[in-house]
């Protein structure tokens, strides 16, 4: 029995660290921008890379800033000028859908 609940807790220990390593990771890649109704600059871009060390990358302004998934939906994105934004998102496969605080989105298919 003790062997079991050993087993249990390494199991259960190991499925949240899957966990939290995969829904930061779904982020990382190219994002290509498919529909957008204008939301935050940053996110307004036709192509979006989140990187793996933290770092985003817009590349219609060029502009560079680091990324953090704050909670399950929430990621929080600091701007080269250090101004911080907070977005809701959300991964539906290869579709991003990023909201922002004023409710207006932007939807991206992940394309690398």
């Amino acid at each position: 029995m003790k062997k079991l609940s050993k087993l249990l807790l390494v199991l259960l220990i190991l499925s949240l660290f899957l966990t939290a390593c995969s829904s930061k990771n779904a982020l990382v890649g190219r994002w290509e921008l498919v529909r957008g109704d204008g939301t935050y600059y940053f996110f307004a871009a036709d192509r979006v890379e989140f990187f793996s060390d933290g770092s985003v990358r817009e590349y219609d302004y060029n502009e560079l800033g680091q990324w953090k998934v704050e909670s399950k939906d929430v990621l929080r994105v600091v701007c080269e000028d250090g101004t911080i934004r907070y977005f809701d998102y959300s991964i539906n496969g290869s579709t991003l859908t990023i909201v922002d605080e004023d409710g207006d989105s932007d939807i991206y298919r992940k394309v690398g």
